[in-house]
């Protein structure tokens, strides 16, 4: 006794067609959600040492309603606002002070440099 199959195999349809007539699905990246400020958040990837990634971790946890995104952003801003607190910045060729204590540090002229840090 034999089975009765579909009697036409639907991969068939597709594998007669040439490749460019094959359409292809158009992958969308998801955008970025606005900040608190109507800009748009950014994705930031760093290496950090283990055991601090462990103590984030640990303080999340514990922080009822923290995020690990909340909480680098929050020891971030606190860092630079430090940084902006005690640094003077020149211009190395003029001399000429761009940036007092206390001041946010001026705009980069050019991109960072990806990769390690020359010693």
């Amino acid at each position: 006794m034999s089975r009765q199959t579909i009697k036409e195999n639907p991969l068939d349809a597709l594998l007669s067609e040439p490749p460019s007539a094959k359409k292809t699905e158009q992958v969308s990246k998801p955008k970025p959600a606005p900040d608190e400020n109507g800009g748009l958040k950014q994705r930031l990837t760093v290496q950090i040492s283990g055991e601090t990634l462990d103590r984030a971790k640990n303080a999340v946890y514990w922080t009822r309603g923290l995020t690990l995104a909340q909480l680098t952003e929050q020891a971030l801003e606190k860092a630079i606002r430090e940084l902006e607190k005690k640094s003077i910045v020149f211009d190395d060729q003029t001399g000429e002070a761009l940036k007092s204590k206390g001041d946010q540090f001026p705009e980069r002229r050019e991109e960072l440099k990806s990769g390690r840090p020359v010693k």
